[in-house]
């Protein structure tokens, strides 16, 4: 767990996690650009952004890392199953 992008970055290393769940908005860089990050890094992982926020552009950013969108409130079924897919 981390409460910020930047230090789940520095706990990340190999192997990469199986799932990553964010938030979209963090102190620093956000969610979707975490996931970018990871990717950055080779990792490629199941990501989960979520947001209360559920305007286009936040939902494109978090779709365009590469990220499924879950918007808040959330729905802890359909996390459940995305998590264990």
């Amino acid at each position: 767990m981390a409460v910020s992008a930047e230090e789940a970055l520095s706990k990340v290393g190999p192997p990469p996690p199986d799932v990553v769940v964010t938030d979209y908005r963090l102190p620093g860089i956000n969610g979707a650009s975490l996931v970018r990050h990871l990717g950055g890094m080779g990792m490629q992982v199941n990501a989960i952004v979520m947001s209360a926020f559920t305007d286009e552009g936040t939902i494109e950013d978090a779709k365009s890392a590469g990220a499924t969108f879950l918007p808040k409130p959330l729905d802890f079924a359909a996390l459940g199953r995305l998590v264990q897919a």
